[in-house]
């Protein structure tokens, strides 16, 4: 700022005697001054390769620096003009496992829970698929669900998220949520549907009155066939199949 200008009387003397000399108006004293001065000001003008947050140094048709704004999937980050020791900014792809949606940033931010990316320069991230999951943030890869496992929606953030394809079943046990690795999805019995997601413990909360139902789909009984409430995984075959609608 111009209250920062430090002007010694003896220069403010020679400058007097100068205009009277020379007789200047005032508008043509200060402009010699300016001239003549050139250090008390010159560190105030903006360098054009000084460049803001938010914004990168970025070399131009003319082979000349000049500051930009930085696009989409980059981050302004502290940096040096080529060849010299200026400080500057750089606009700089987001890494592996990062992503940056907006302009003018000066960060890139990491892939939130079930999403990654593995490439440099991403603008989102990508959902892990079905069957597939991520629990961390900033991952370049997505985690496959343990055995003939799935999950039900894409993005899923935890292994708890994998649950039994359509066609088997989840055997009856708190175990299979703790050890999700070493418990296996079992085929569907004939005369049962089992949607995607189902459990034994769901079918048995059924039958069970004021039972608290857990998590997970429950397998269905077909028409013609039916079981008995303390052993949902037998299934039999009715003689007539009219007496079991399902």
């Amino acid at each position: 700022a111009a209250s920062n200008m430090k002007i010694t009387t003896s220069m403010l003397m020679a400058l007097l005697e100068h205009q009277q000399n020379n007789k200047l108006t005032e508008r043509e004293a200060a402009c010699y001054f300016l001239r003549t001065q050139r250090d008390l000001w010159e560190s105030w003008i903006p360098s054009l390769t000084s460049c803001l947050v938010g914004q990168g140094l970025y070399r131009n048709a003319e082979d000349e620096y000049e500051c930009v704004w930085c696009p989409r999937a980059t981050a302004s980050i502290p940096g040096t003009v080529p060849g010299t020791n200026a400080s500057t900014r750089l606009c700089e792809l987001c890494a592996p496992g990062k992503y940056q949606s907006n302009t003018q940033s000066s960060e890139c931010l990491p892939c939130a829970p079930g999403t990654m990316t593995d490439e440099v320069g991403s603008q989102r991230c990508q959902r892990c698929a079905q069957g597939l999951y991520q629990p961390a943030f900033g991952a370049t890869a997505c985690l496959t669900c343990p055995g003939v496992r799935t999950t039900k929606i894409e993005a899923a953030a935890g292994q708890a998220d994998c649950v039994c394809k359509e066609g088997s079943y989840e055997p009856a046990g708190v175990s299979c949520r703790s050890e999700i690795d070493s418990c296996s999805c079992l085929p569907c019995m004939q005369g049962l549907f089992c949607p995607k997601a189902s459990r034994i413990d769901s079918m048995v909360a059924l039958d069970v009155a004021n039972a608290t139902q857990p998590a997970g789909a429950a397998p269905l009984v077909l028409p013609g066939y039916y079981t008995e409430p303390a052993d949902p995984v037998s299934v039999y075959m009715c003689a007539e199949e009219a007496a079991c609608p399902g």
